[in-house]
């Protein structure tokens, strides 16, 4: 396997403002990177860099592959096209157009009731959806996924989630998630993004143990699993967990337990 993406010290600025800083990072071929981290640390931006939509203003950055697909976490607003033209027209600009492949995918997404409806008056999880498929049929030797299973239903996510399970190992694959369960089942890799800095990236079998902290809290901030009202799970690892408790805490939840992944 080659190397498809090397990063040494990269920085970037936006408005002014730095928001990533010391990213070092080197991503193989067939390798399966999940980016995680606390809200405002770089996650998304760190994509951004790596796919080539923004370029660093410190440091070296080099990308050894020709073609990327990318989802990112919020569709385009002012899109007028519908459901299928989308598709189409996406399909026919990458050279990849295949009318069976376009209703293969909207089957299984069970987007048929859509396909004539313009993705601006489509639902965030609709226009997911779409977005996810259209990554899917453009077959990008790197494909980069910002958050993209938000708004999706369970069963809508697990059927992502069996497509990407599916080209795991084959298909290089950068991606941010909430859902800490599903990052450590998708990934072969784990980046910790903190402050604009990437602290670790290792595989998955060198990551720390995993704490699973149970909080109430009046809202579901950070996407976590529901047991009750008001009543969430989060799993993240060993070294994250005093910064989430104080997340949790800085924005009034309410720390009900928390304890190792398995302990009882």
């Amino acid at each position: 396997m080659g190397k498809l993406i090397e990063a040494i010290e990269s920085g970037l600025s936006v408005n002014g403002k730095e928001i990533l800083q010391g990213i070092t990072i080197e991503i193989e071929q067939g390798t399966t990177v999940a980016v995680t981290g606390v809200n405002g640390s770089g996650k998304s931006s760190l994509i951004k860099l790596l796919a080539g939509i923004s370029e660093p203003q410190t440091g070296n950055i080099q990308r050894y592959f020709t073609s990327y697909a990318y989802v990112p976490e919020h569709f385009p607003e002012h899109l007028s096209f519908t459901v299928r033209n989308y598709l189409q027209l996406l399909a026919e600009m990458n050279g990849s157009y295949k009318e069976k492949e376009i209703d293969y995918y909207t089957s299984l997404f069970g987007l048929e009731p859509f396909l004539d409806t313009p993705l601006k008056k489509c639902s965030k999880g609709t226009k997911q959806k779409a977005g996810f498929i259209q990554a899917l049929m453009k077959k990008g030797e790197v494909l980069f996924l910002d958050e993209p299973f938000t708004g999706m239903d369970e069963g809508t996510v697990q059927i992502a989630v069996d497509l990407l399970m599916e080209r795991k190992g084959r298909k290089t694959t950068v991606f941010t998630l909430h859902e800490t369960e599903l990052a450590y089942q998708l990934a072969t890799h784990i980046a910790v993004m903190e402050e604009g800095r990437l602290v670790s990236c290792l595989p998955v079998k060198q990551v720390s143990r995993m704490m699973e902290i149970t909080y109430r809290m009046s809202e579901n901030r950070w996407q976590a699993v529901p047991l009750a009202e008001h009543t969430y799970r989060l799993v993240v690892e060993e070294t994250e967990s005093d910064k989430m408790i104080g997340e949790i805490l800085r924005h009034n939840g309410h720390i009900i337990e928390v304890k190792g992944r398995g302990e009882r």
